[in-house]
């Protein structure tokens, strides 16, 4: 749903097809859960809390996070309503024939910090937390003796960069 959403929806930066956004999100997704592939991992009693949070983050990311700015607040507003289950959905993002099975519309469990934008928000498996990316990094503190054209204050976008960055290569 998310996908027929930013086609109908959301601008794009470069153009982007339907195979193009699934195909990222499944890479997110493998790569988010590599560690799950092994032979008789140990499967946590929430893992399926974890997978649907996992699953919204590889959303956010791959579909979401190629949308053009100006079309990301309506996609985070659309997000929370998909994830509070909102049943009016379909009709009031106009997306009946862009199905082709029935939807049933449920809430997720998904608790994502209330007036917090989903773009400014990582998931933390190991602890099933939402957080802000500047949460995710040591606080910053100027190194003594740091001469000001070598000291690199790190910002949400760095922060951000730098997790796919070093997650996705």
């Amino acid at each position: 749903m998310s996908v027929s959403w930013s086609l109908r929806h959301g601008k794009f930066y470069v153009h982007r097809s339907e195979l193009t956004l699934v195909g990222s999100c499944l890479k997110y997704l493998k790569t988010y859960l590599n560690e799950y592939a092994e032979e008789n991992v140990k499967l946590s009693k929430d893992i399926e809390e974890i997978l649907v949070n996992v699953c919204v983050f590889c959303v956010v990311w791959s579909i979401g996070g190629a949308l053009e700015e100006s079309s990301r607040k309506k996609f985070h507003i659309f997000m929370v309503e998909l994830i509070t289950g909102d049943p009016n959905i379909i009709t009031k993002y106009d997306l009946t024939y862009d199905l082709i099975f029935n939807y049933d519309i449920k809430s997720l469990r998904v608790n994502i910090p209330d007036k917090s934008a989903i773009f400014d928000l990582c998931y933390e498996k190991t602890k099933g937390i939402w957080l802000n990316w500047t949460q995710t990094e040591k606080k910053f503190e100027i190194p003594r003796g740091g001469e000001y054209h070598s000291i690199f204050v790190p910002t949400i976008d760095s922060i951000r960069n730098n997790f796919f960055l070093h997650k996705c290569v």
